[in-house]
C-alpha cells in the first residue's frame, strides 16, 4: 500500500506494494485517478536539489496530489461493490492536501 503525506513543503511517501497499473477494464474515471496518483508519487520523490527545482516539484506536487486523498475515499465508495477497482485502488492510501 503506497501511503503519501502532505504536510506544507514537505511530502512523504511510503509503499509497500508496486503502482497499480491502469487496466483497460477499468473505468476511465479510476484510470484516471490512478494516473495522477502515480504522478503525484513520482513527483514526491524527487530530490528537490536546488530553489527552481523545488519550485518546481512544489507545483506539480500541488497540481497532481491535491485533492487524491478525498478522491480516493469517493473512488472506494462509488466501486465498493466491485472487487476489481477497490483491489486497483488498495495500492493507494493519501493524507489530506
Amino acid at each position: 500500500m503506497k501511503r503519501i503525506v502532505v504536510t506544507g513543503c514537505l511530502l512523504l511517501v511510503t509503499w509497500t506494494a508496486t503502482a497499480a497499473e491502469p487496466q483497460p477494464s477499468l473505468s476511465a474515471e479510476v484510470r484516471r485517478f490512478i494516473e495522477r496518483a502515480d504522478l503525484c508519487e513520482h513527483f514526491a520523490g524527487e530530490e528537490p536539489y536546488d530553489k527552481a527545482r523545488a519550485r518546481e516539484l512544489a507545483r506539480n506536487i500541488k497540481q497532481y496530489c491535491k485533492g487524491n486523498a478525498l478522491q480516493l475515499a469517493r473512488l472506494r465508495a462509488q466501486y465498493a461493490r466491485q472487487p476489481q477497482v477497490i483491489k486497483a485502488l488498495a495500492a493507494y492510501e493519501f493524507s489530506s492536501y
